[in-house]
């Protein structure tokens, strides 16, 4: 009896112990955004393929051009800039929710865009999230620019640093 006693003892501490670590990582620890990655990007001038329906009846149609992408990214975590010709608004970074080591993608930069990105974009609003990588050596990002919470990537870019 007192030998079951003791593996029930050791799985509820083994239980809260995970229960206490995936509270923790899930948690919006107070961190900065790394010095290297504050400033002005920008891309080159780079495919963007929009997807829309014109109603809920409708299949996704898609449209493609050419934007460039320039942001500027702050220490207090704001995202400012212009992807083609729509602006960014309320953008904010965050860190990748995932665990460090296993994932390609850093942070977030969860924003609004407000404007058309090309003259032929159907949508003069939309949400979206720019998935931002680890610099490379040569201090370069990759950025993924998606609708917000899909898979489907927009635009696949490399953002080097300018000066302002």
């Amino acid at each position: 009896m007192k030998k079951h006693r003791c593996n029930s003892c050791k799985w509820n501490i083994l239980l809260f112990t995970l229960l206490i670590f995936i509270l923790l990582s899930c948690t919006p620890a107070i961190w900065m955004v790394p010095s290297e990655y504050i400033g002005n990007w920008e891309g080159d001038k780079d495919k963007i393929t929009v997807r829309y329906k014109l109603n809920t009846q409708q299949h996704s149609q898609f449209i493609s051009d050419s934007a460039i992408i320039r942001i500027e990214i702050n220490d207090d975590k704001t995202v400012s800039g212009f992807i083609g010709s729509s602006a960014i608004d309320s953008g904010k970074i965050v860190r990748s929710w995932s665990f460090p080591g296993l994932r390609n993608v850093e942070y977030h930069v969860e924003c609004a865009l407000i404007g058309k990105i090309f003259e032929k974009d159907p949508l003069a609003f939309k949400k979206v999230d720019i998935w931002i990588t680890l610099q490379n050596e040569n201090g370069k990002i990759k950025a993924d620019l998606r609708p917000i919470r899909t898979n489907f990537p927009m635009a696949l870019m490399l953002l080097d640093k300018v000066d302002k």
